[in-house]
């Protein structure tokens, strides 16, 4: 059923959906599926040539003001129009959405690289003859270390330890320390830290 220019300009002034790109698969489908139309209605023509001048120039405000026969302090201006900022974030999406890896993908491809599964390709120089073989140590590692990012398993300054030494050192809390005896006698002297025990764990 078709809304009229009413309803779709009262559905968009009360629309607060975040049009930013999606995270899952579905959620992206789902945006590419919004009509971007109702964004556009509530723009006026100048408005409109300059969102779509904006959208073809990168962001580009001077030449996307020019473009739309505005000045540059004008189309700055109306960079700050809600409005005018839905509208064109709608459109970037759209548009982007075949074009630009979505996380999901990103995050597939980063663990085919770390299995081995995709391949690379080297060119011998002396003999102009092409080889193919697995992705090497340090490029699995950068994406090794993406993913882990990405499950907040690694921090970076864990990550910095890591490359350092090789080692992963695991800081193990324990409630009620101070009532632990150290060398067989409570040790008052010095201070116990309750948040973390004095072994280290290498891994």
């Amino acid at each position: 059923m078709s809304m009229d220019y009413n309803e779709l300009i009262e559905r968009s002034a009360n629309d607060d959906r975040d049009i930013s790109v999606s995270r899952s698969p579905k959620e992206r489908e789902m945006l590419y599926a919004t009509d971007v139309e109702p964004y556009l209605l509530l723009l006026t023509q100048k408005q409109l040539k300059f969102v779509y001048a904006l959208c073809g120039n990168n962001m580009n405000v001077p030449k996307a003001s020019e473009e739309a026969g505005i000045t540059r302090d004008y189309g700055h201006k109306l960079l700050t129009n809600p409005n005018v900022r839905k509208a064109y974030t709608a459109l970037m999406n759209q548009r982007n959405f075949h074009k630009v890896m979505g996380y999901q993908e990103v995050l597939e491809f980063a663990t085919s690289v770390v299995r081995g599964e995709i391949k690379d390709t080297t060119l011998n120089m002396k003999t102009g003859e092409a080889f193919t073989h697995e992705p090497l140590v340090k490029d699995r590692f950068k994406y090794l270390e993406t993913l882990m990012k990405h499950n907040n398993v690694l921090a970076d300054k864990q990550l910095l330890n890591v490359q350092a030494t090789g080692k992963t050192t695991i800081m193990v809390d324990i409630e009620g320390m101070e009532d632990f005896d150290f060398n067989g006698t409570d040790n008052l002297n010095e201070p116990v830290r309750k948040d973390i025990t004095d072994d280290i764990i290498d891994m």
